[in-house]
């Protein structure tokens, strides 16, 4: 199977989802990211390529000044493209791998339960699973007694080597420091 790129384009979230109202602060993403301030600007103003992807409900004028307020799924995502970064990928493809989780449609795929964007699936491990060359990551569902082998068939092909997150553990991490933080 050919490496697929996918371009992540962000749409506006749904501003009724807890996930997706804007609500916490650059220091608790910073502290929550273990990345420091320098970083996170950086990486909000970066246009082309897009590192952070703010919806317009992050975005708030006041005055003349715009203030950011990230959303859970927001610092999902900048912590996860974080991780990634320390695993030494390039910001920009980190971004777009951690999208795959954060920002992608939700949609029935063959043999996989629904589940929404930046939610994590109902049982077992919710793993990242990104593949050289590919600008988007697998979301896989790691059920208890899964072996290796059914991991590369949920993936859809056989893989040499592969970058993989457990999303489940990063999202309890974040839940985590995102309620002693407030």
């Amino acid at each position: 199977m050919t490496p697929s790129r996918c371009n992540i384009t962000p749409r506006l979230m749904k501003p009724e989802l807890d996930r997706f109202r804007p609500q916490f602060s650059s220091a608790q993403v910073c502290a929550v990211a273990g990345i420091d301030t320098d970083t996170l600007k950086n990486w909000v103003s970066r246009e082309k390529p897009r590192v952070v992807f703010l919806s317009g409900a992050e975005r708030k004028k006041i005055g003349g000044r715009t203030t950011i307020e990230y959303s859970f799924a927001r610092v999902m995502q900048i912590t996860i493209t974080a991780e990634l970064v320390r695993l030494g990928l390039p910001p920009r493809r980190a971004a777009l791998l951690a999208g795959s989780f954060t920002d992608l449609e939700d949609g029935p795929l063959p043999g996989r339960p629904d589940r929404g964007r930046c939610e994590l699936f109902k049982t077992g491990k919710t793993l990242m699973v990104a593949l050289v060359g590919n600008d988007c990551a697998q979301i896989v569902n790691f059920r208890d007694g899964m072996a290796w082998s059914e991991l590369e068939n949920s993936v859809g092909f056989d893989f040499l080597s592969a970058v993989i997150l457990d999303l489940t553990k990063i999202d309890s991490r974040v839940r985590a420091a995102l309620a002693k933080s407030d």
